[in-house]
């Protein structure tokens, strides 16, 4: 048979900081007598240190550096690709003009004067102004074709065709 006995009360204080008894890492550390930081504060043992807030703050200044960049990168990109998307329909649309020019579907005037229109290409209005100037030789003649994007008032593309026997 057993008989159960209390364990005997402690005749040592327990050491600050202590759960049931057991020493934190700090107060082992300075129980040991490491107080090799006394002046700049207790450091903690093992793994347990971070950053500076001296640190943190340089990397966010080097992170915000770097979006920064790349932000305006791509969205330079983007106005490149719009402005280049703006060109090459304004150049079918003037492609357009001069191929129904060379099979009579449209009728050109004669320079000095000039036609001018509306073509619905990939969900736009593009206004177009074109005429027919005479070459030295007289079975050739020349046609230009200006392209705009509303508002502007200077043409995005100017074509350059010839045409025989007009």
């Amino acid at each position: 048979m057993r008989i159960k006995t209390r364990p005997k009360p402690r005749s040592e204080p327990r050491p600050l900081g202590s759960v049931s008894g057991l020493a934190s890492p700090l107060t082992l550390a300075n129980a040991r007598g490491s107080d090799k930081n006394m002046g700049m504060g207790h450091r903690l043992v093992g793994s347990c240190a971070g950053f500076t807030l001296i640190e943190i703050l340089i990397a966010l200044v080097i992170l915000s550096i770097a979006l920064t960049t790349l932000i305006k990168a791509t969205s330079q990109n983007i106005r490149d690709t719009i402005y280049l998307q703006d060109k090459m329909t304004a150049t079918w649309v003037g492609m357009q003009v001069i191929n129904e020019t060379r099979v009579g579907i449209i009728k050109l005037p004669a320079a000095p004067s000039s036609l001018e229109k509306k073509s619905f290409m990939l969900g736009r209005q593009w206004p177009w102004q074109a005429k027919l100037e005479r070459t030295p030789n007289a079975h050739i003649h020349k046609i230009e074709v200006d392209v705009f994007l509303p508002p502007r008032k200077t043409p995005l593309v100017h074509l350059e065709s010839y045409l025989y026997g007009a």
